[in-house]
């Protein structure tokens, strides 16, 4: 009651002390509790609460009773919005009809590098990390690898550009070049090719091609180690399922061991571990379809089989590097022309100190011409096409390779344009021999050399 009578807290706290002779601190904290809020002033402010909210519980009655006047409230709510965004549009409305829209038509198109690496490792980079180069072309050296992995082939591509990947099996699966993983730098090893694709166990990848318009029927040509050959037409391949298409009916114990596209060639040559080669005129083989075998490319005597195909181009060499790394170039000019099927002649004399023939690549005349040789655990020796000493077709050549372990081995090689032309310190342009195959590569040179990379003196 002492309470509820006090005009204010101060006179409540003073009838308080005063008719119950308290003190000021015993007053205070009776004030504190709750029943402060009983005093006639905070007995005012909640009733002046209470007028309020049914003021405006009147006024929003009205405004909804009333289409005009809810109407005139979105004008001027609208009109507040505009004042304060009143920001330029930044987007254009077309009267246009919106066409079919994919994912693929949201990525934009940009220059990328392709690598695959020789335990299988793909990898995508941006064309400015290298030299500035030429779509379709074989690219750079520059990507980074474990110690037992090395890099086998690169291509300069457009992020929309589908990579054709020819296995050992006589397939060809089609891989758009978004779809790899893009990486910023060339230090990372990159993505496992099998888990791209639906390879089966065993199953390798023998060549990677970027085919401009295939609609264009472009001519390939396939060469499988027991010797035969076979000429497609790129049309062919304008339908792939993404698990895959057989290419080559192959026979039972034969693998596809090089692909390669004809372009202005006029010629092909055929190169077997046995030191034999053959070269023929690539008129001479009609374009097969799809699901058909090959015809005898070469003749193999003595469990012979090939080890590479490449197409002959003007002023160009055959480097042949053997087993226990003899090298050797031969002007391909001085290579008869023979009929298809037959023997050939003697490119290489094999022995037990030279081994069998490992690897071939058909290289261009002329300086600048970078050669890597691969061994089976992935050392790589760099030295240059100067390096390598001209020689006639039946002769051993000189040591290239050091092996510097007892049971390593050359397993491959790659061939690299080197350039003067810089862009961003590193790589130049190569347009040549579009050729692929697990015995030769084309690409241009790095100047940085890989960990496990040497030169040989």
């Amino acid at each position: 009651q002492i309470i509820r009578s006090s005009a204010d807290v101060e006179a409540a706290r003073a009838n308080l002390m005063s008719t119950l002779d308290l003190s000021e601190v015993q007053s205070q904290a009776i004030l504190d509790m709750q029943l402060r809020r009983l005093a006639a002033l905070e007995r005012e402010r909640l009733e002046k609460e209470h007028e309020d909210l049914v003021a405006k519980i009147t006024e929003l009655e009205a405004l909804l009773a009333s289409p005009e006047l809810v109407m005139a409230e979105i004008k001027q709510e609208t009109q507040a919005l505009k004042k304060s965004f009143n920001n330029p549009r930044r987007t254009v409305i077309h009267d246009a009809e919106l066409a079919d829209q994919t994912d693929e038509s949201f990525i934009p198109h940009e220059d990328a590098i392709i690598t695959l690496s020789q335990k299988g490792y793909v990898k995508r980079v941006p064309s400015d990390t290298f030299r500035t180069q030429h779509r379709g072309g074989k690219g750079v050296l520059g990507m980074r690898t474990r110690e037992d992995d090395a890099v086998m082939d690169l291509v300069v591509v457009d992020t929309h550009d589908t990579l054709f990947f020819f296995t050992n099996r006589g397939r060809v699966y089609p891989l758009k070049a978004y779809q790899i993983h893009g990486d910023s730098t060339r230090t990372s090893r990159g993505v496992l090719l099998a888990n791209l694709l639906p390879l089966d166990r065993g199953e390798a990848i023998q060549a990677m091609l970027i085919i401009d318009n295939p609609r264009d029927e472009y001519p390939l040509l396939l060469a499988t180690k027991k010797g035969e050959i076979k000429s497609l037409k790129t049309g062919e391949l304008t339908r792939i399922r993404p698990s895959g298409l057989i290419v080559f009916d192959l026979e039972q114990g034969d693998e596809l061991v090089s692909v390669a596209q004809v372009g202005e060639a006029k010629d092909v040559i055929m190169v077997t571990e046995h030191g034999q080669a053959i070269k023929f005129p690539i008129t001479g083989l009609t374009p097969r379809s799809r699901t058909a075998g090959g015809v005898r490319g070469i003749r193999l005597l003595n469990k012979d089989q090939v080890v590479a195909m490449s197409t002959v181009t003007p002023n160009s060499h055959l480097l042949i590097v053997s087993v226990h790394g003899y090298g050797k170039s031969t002007p391909l000019a001085s290579y008869p022309r023979h009929a298809r099927g037959g023997q050939g002649v003697r490119t290489f004399r094999t022995s037990d100190k030279a081994g069998k023939v490992a690897a071939a690549r058909v290289v261009q005349e002329g300086p600048g011409q970078l050669i890597l040789i691969i061994s089976a655990k992935a050392q790589v020796v760099r030295i240059t096409l100067e390096d390598v000493r001209v020689t006639g077709r039946n002769t051993q050549g000189v040591i290239v390779w050091r092996d510097r372990e007892p049971d390593d081995f050359v397993a491959s090689i790659a061939c690299f344009q080197e350039s003067d032309t810089q862009s961003n310190g590193d790589e130049a342009s190569n347009g040549n021999g579009r050729t692929n195959g697990k015995n030769g590569a084309s690409a241009t040179k790095d100047d940085d050399a890989e960990p496990n990379e040497t030169s040989a003196k």
